[in-house]
């Protein structure tokens, strides 16, 4: 309740509560326009582009494309970029940033580009049937994984990995493997009424 957090932290700034909702609109509009940035200059990048680099966030996903993808012996082949999706079952649809095959294990690795203030910032627990998770956006996007996964699942792919690459604001990034998570969302989309309460979190397009 975004109400209830600006009364609650408006006075231990020490400034009114229109004056927080302002600060907190900006940083929002802000993170918004560079996630979005970064985003499409990822999604077009090819070695061409190396130069055209103008953020630290930016610079941080050429080095995963060079460290990778674009060297001697890669680890991954880039197959596919903003692979748009939908479950013909339970109608929900997301696009994944960037699909990737392991050449040594050779099988699928979807992957997602973050560039999140912090990814572990804590509020509470989610909702059941993932109540043991803690609310922060890391496990948020474990789960946006899983919805990608579920859809992937459909076309008998064999998926090894979910990658979340987090690009920092000091041009390094990160790499975190993410849980399977879609046998618990699974049952969840099957029969949500199994469970104690409705996860409020969860959206069906990512």
């Amino acid at each position: 309740n975004k109400e209830l957090w600006l009364e609650r932290c408006a006075p231990k700034e020490g400034i009114p509560v229109w004056e927080l909702e302002e600060r907190w609109d900006n940083k929002r509009d802000v993170a918004c326009d560079l996630g979005h940035d970064t985003h499409d200059f990822l999604e077009h990048y090819g070695l061409s582009y190396k130069f055209l680099a103008d953020t630290p966030q930016k610079k941080a996903g050429v080095k995963f494309f060079s460290d990778y993808i674009y060297c001697k012996n890669p680890r991954y082949t880039d197959i596919c970029r903003e692979l748009r999706m939908i479950h013909r079952t339970f109608k929900f649809c997301g696009t994944a940033d960037l699909i990737l095959w392991d050449n040594i294990d050779h099988s699928i690795v979807i992957s997602d580009w973050k560039t999140n203030e912090d990814l572990f910032k804590t509020y509470k627990y989610l909702k059941a049937p993932f109540d043991n998770y803690q609310s922060n956006p890391f496990n948020k996007y474990q789960l946006q994984f899983s919805y990608y996964q579920l859809m992937l699942m459909q076309s008998k792919y064999r998926i090894s990995n979910r990658l979340l690459i987090y690009l920092d604001r000091e041009g390094e990034y990160t790499l975190y493997p993410c849980t399977d998570l879609t046998n618990d969302l699974s049952k969840f989309l099957t029969n949500p009424n199994q469970f104690t309460s409705t996860p409020a979190s969860y959206g069906l397009v990512w």
